[in-house]
């Protein structure tokens, strides 16, 4: 089984206002949603450079544009930025970037070969200061196993302690070439020197206790090393940034197996995250990992577990079937889905929930025979509960995916006058389909509780 990745995330925010209502006729196809802005966390191919936030808004769609007045006025700084432009840097970095990867995948030297002997000994390897910048890359990079599932926590605390830490060292210079966000500008580039870049420095250049050895706070930054030899003279904390995200990449791959993804995700549960980067990366852990019954499972428990953290539902749940993928994994998804209907109480992760159900009602009306086994009177009572509570901000895109679903081409569609048109009619389809979706519950080990269609869920 493979290890999915995803290259991006994507979060929609939204205020929670109460009413999705809004008759719309099939053949309408499209929906902008301009009152709504996408926050798009980009991950660079090396997965050791920190992810970048995008705000995407309207203005984008025509293309990555970044316009600075301030920047087209300053005829000094468009000097300097013809000369320091991190365009002339790039492909430099990315050499040294790509021979870093070949180097820390050579022949070990006899401390790195001692270090892979054990989990302590690696742990003791990959922080101590002393360690030179390649051997802790290459323990990091070939240590994915030396992580026993109880010290998976001590990983993902040390990996979201050091996200939000001052690195002492400049973003890559490929990061500024075209890049909307406003931290990676050109403008911030070519002013790197006067202001420092945000999460570069520590304002007050203090002394903090980080994996048991006191280490200074970097007050000035330097530039993105562009040579091997820069590197191993860069800062503790950088370098341990870059090792911790290799590690817990490798580590994921190496957990993401369907023999070992149980274990993760039991130590995952185990650990009680304390903040938003806690939380951010235990659920990163437990997204990533087969394509089976027991990740939606996992999902699932997640979804439901953090629905009244802060942020809970403000991005789209990550339980997919696509084209490719087997009736029986669609089933299981459509399933999950309802399931999570069922028993939210966030109006958010309940829109999400929705619009996913119809998505993939919409796909069996398209393609029949590709999605034959998607429950669909169940999905529509499912929704129909929700329905009037949803977040109406995103309600456009989700009307667009019940009409592609259940509307009749060319006819204007209300969903909550065809659910009470068609309630008898759907609830006997409901009964027939309910046995199939009870077997495939239990395979998630889930019970399929007793609804009444009518009734509407508590908001909590």
């Amino acid at each position: 089984m493979s290890l999915y990745k995803y290259t991006f995330r994507r979060n929609v925010g939204f205020q929670a206002e109460s009413g999705c209502r809004s008759p719309l006729s099939r053949g309408f196809q499209s929906c902008i949603l301009l009152s709504a802005v996408k926050q798009t966390r980009l991950r660079a191919p090396n997965h050791s450079i920190r992810g970048v936030t995008v705000a995407l808004s309207g203005v984008l769609i025509a293309g990555f544009v970044v316009f600075e007045p301030a920047l087209a006025q300053s005829g000094s700084l468009n000097a300097t930025v013809g000369v320091d432009d991190p365009g002339n840097f790039c492909p430099a970095a990315k050499a040294a970037d790509k021979e870093e990867r070949a180097l820390a995948a050579k022949p070990k030297s006899p401390a790195l070969h001692a270090a892979l002997q054990s989990p302590s000994a690696f742990w003791t390897f990959l922080v101590d200061p002393s360690t030179s910048y390649l051997d802790r890359m290459a323990a990091a990079l070939q240590g994915g196993s030396l992580v026993p599932p109880e010290e998976l926590p001590r990983l993902w605390e040390a990996y979201a302690l050091f996200e939000r830490l001052p690195y002492g060292v400049n973003p890559s210079p490929c990061e500024f070439m075209f890049n909307a966000a406003p931290g990676r500008s050109p403008w911030v580039w070519a002013r790197r020197k006067q202001v420092p870049i945000p999460g570069t420095v520590s304002p007050r250049g203090e002394v903090r206790r980080l994996l048991g050895f006191d280490i200074h706070l970097p007050s000035q930054a330097i530039d993105y090393p562009l040579d091997i030899a820069t590197r191993m003279k860069t800062p503790w904390i950088w370098q341990m940034w870059r090792a911790l995200s290799a590690l817990r990449w490798a580590v994921q791959h190496y957990y993401g197996q369907p023999d070992r993804y149980g274990a993760m995700v039991d130590a995952a549960f185990r650990w009680h995250p304390t903040d938003f980067y806690e939380r951010r990366v235990r659920s990163f852990s437990i997204e990533l990992g087969p394509h089976n019954a027991a990740w939606i499972e996992a999902q699932i428990k997640l979804v439901l577990e953090t629905e009244d953290d802060p942020g809970a539902g403000s991005s789209a749940i990550n339980i997919f079937a696509g084209d490719g993928d087997s009736d029986h994994m669609k089933a299981l998804v459509s399933t999950a889905y309802i399931l999570i209907l069922r028993r939210t109480h966030n109006p958010k992760i309940a829109l999400w929930s929705a619009y996913e159900l119809a998505r993939l009602a919409a796909g069996r009306n398209r393609w029949p025979s590709l999605w034959k086994a998607v429950p669909t009177a169940t999905a529509a009572l499912a929704i129909a509960r929700w329905y009037r509570l949803l977040p109406k901000e995103l309600c456009p895109m989700l009307d667009k995916e019940l009409m592609d679903a259940w509307a009749e081409t060319g006819s204007p569609f209300n969903f909550e006058e065809w659910v009470e048109r068609e309630r008898t009619r759907l609830e006997a389809a409901a009964a027939e389909e309910l046995p199939d979706i009870r077997l495939l519950a239990a395979e998630m080990h889930q019970q399929v509780e007793p609804v009444s269609p009518a009734s509407h869920p508590k908001i909590r």
